[in-house]
């Protein structure tokens, strides 16, 4: 196949006319051109290089076409200062940026971890600010193409394969696709959602091929070839799983999703992938239909259809096996958010012990879990989210004899409440009888007071009265003595 088979129609030119940018474009110089990137440097040498563009279709001819829709943001002070506003979700930005340029090795994973926020900050923002690889056209339709077995099928359940390392067969084109809907803004994932498009529907048509052809590949003979067949799907089913993911991260990707309930059960079956990366993929996906409304119902009934199709006891049965058993932390990270989001998303207490009893007795236990993990420094995130569910736990057990203490508490409460209110009553009742005394005792004292004044005036009176007694006897008993001088008789005997 020439890389003319991958191209779209062409729609507008421009001639080139410098060579150089031309032979970098054809992947002559491409090395160069992505060095910016830590991840970019062994993409598909005929991805789409410079501004955003909606459409870039680069060929062997020196005439080049394309449809350019606008230069994606540059500014390094914009980055930053947008980058600023989110330092806390830069961890959790960089885990999705791996996860869509992955698979990586293990060093050069690791080389990637150990950059500072700075470092991991400017790498998401080149990212973003490159565009996407192809058109969302193009993309759709390759899918169809797989779809309908028209297009480069593996084989022997996809016949024929192609080699010329472009994005023709599945699994790179669903590499790209990831890599695209992770990192392009949010135009490209509108425009490969929008009506015409249905993205998210081919993406759940692919997903299901593909489980389809693991379960073929699991019922037949194991081979080396079928071995590699079926470690292949997998990793399409990853991939597929990881573009679902990227989609939600729009209204319209929730939405397509909540459209029909089997598309989350046909992601929830990824909870049976023997590739753990897609186990923890489903989780997430879980995870994010609960911010939807109503969504942790539709996560939780995708899970009870798996439960009645395996035949286990309780909902969560394969799930917290899954958790049990993992030693990875961003594994059972993401399973212990899930639970922590379910059980916020409910608002009845009743059902939140429901989902709290279905949880323990499939064999999950907060007191013992992960003990030896949670000292590792990377288990930090695991740690918040178990302290959550720790935090969040309504305990059942003896919860009789405390209603029982709270109501006998509350009982003593009400008496001393009322003893209060009778004294307050009493008081109240002693304060009224001293003011109406008061009154009586100031009517008293006023008329005691007037009784006082007329009693002063009547003393005034007397003392009046006897002065004038005294001066008359005075004059009485002076009368007598003169009457005696002159006659020798005594008046009083006279």
């Amino acid at each position: 196949m020439s890389k003319k088979d991958h191209l779209p129609p062409q729609t507008g030119s421009f001639k080139s006319s410098d060579s150089a940018l031309l032979s970098a474009l054809q992947g002559n110089t491409y090395s160069q051109i992505s060095s910016m990137n830590p991840l970019r440097k062994e993409e598909d040498p005929y991805m789409a290089v410079g501004p955003y563009t909606e459409e870039v279709f680069l060929g062997d001819e020196e005439e080049v076409v394309y449809t350019d829709v606008g230069v994606a943001p540059n500014d390094e002070d914009e980055i930053y200062d947008d980058l600023d506003n989110v330092t806390q979700n830069v961890e959790e930005e960089f885990e999705e940026y791996l996860e869509a340029h992955g698979p990586l090795n293990a060093e050069r994973e690791e080389e990637l971890r150990n950059f500072d926020i700075d470092q991991k900050r400017v790498t998401i923002a080149e990212e973003q600010g490159k565009g996407p690889i192809y058109s969302a056209k193009y993309y759709v339709d390759g899918l169809k193409g797989h779809i309908d077995g028209t297009k480069n099928p593996r084989p022997p359940f996809r016949k024929g394969a192609d080699k010329s390392g472009g994005a023709g067969t599945l699994s790179n084109l669903l590499k790209k696709l990831k890599l695209d809907l992770k990192m392009s803004d949010d135009r490209f994932v509108e425009e490969f959602l929008n009506a015409s498009n249905k993205g998210f529907e081919l993406l759940m048509s692919v997903l299901n091929n593909i489980h389809v052809e693991m379960g073929d590949l699991s019922s037949t003979p194991a081979k080396n070839g079928k071995r590699e067949l079926h470690k292949q799907a997998a990793f399409d089913e990853y991939c597929t799983l990881l573009c679902i993911k990227f989609l939600l991260r729009i209204q319209e990707g929730l939405d397509a999703l909540l459209k029909k309930k089997k598309s989350l059960v046909n992601i929830a079956l990824g909870l049976y992938s023997t590739h753990a990366p897609s186990r923890k993929v489903a989780v997430q996906v879980l995870t994010l239909t609960c911010f939807a409304p109503n969504g942790h119902m539709r996560s939780m009934e995708a899970l009870a259809a798996l439960q009645k199709m395996t035949n286990e006891q309780f909902i969560f049965t394969h799930l917290v096996k899954l958790l049990n058993s993992s030693s990875n932390t961003s594994f059972q990270t993401a399973c212990l958010k899930l639970f922590n989001t379910l059980w916020r998303c409910i608002e009845n207490s009743n059902a939140k012990v429901h989902l709290q009893h279905e949880i323990t007795s499939a064999g999950f236990d907060s007191s013992a879990f992960g003990k030896d993990l949670l000292t590792s420094a990377k288990a930090v995130d695991l740690r918040h989210e178990l302290d959550t569910w720790r935090q969040n736990f309504i305990e059942v057990s003896g919860s009789g004899q405390r209603v029982f203490d709270l109501e006998t508490r509350n009982s003593q409460l009400r008496d001393e409440v009322n003893r209060l209110q009778i004294r307050i009553q009493t008081a109240e009742k002693e304060v009224s009888e001293a003011q109406q005394n008061l009154h009586t005792w100031k009517d008293k004292g006023e008329k005691y007071r007037e009784r006082a004044a007329e009693l002063q005036d009547t003393i005034t009176k007397l003392t009046v009265g006897n002065k004038v007694c005294n001066t008359v006897c005075m004059h009485i008993s002076h009368m007598q003595d003169l009457y005696r001088e002159k006659t020798g008789l005594n008046p009083e005997e006279e």
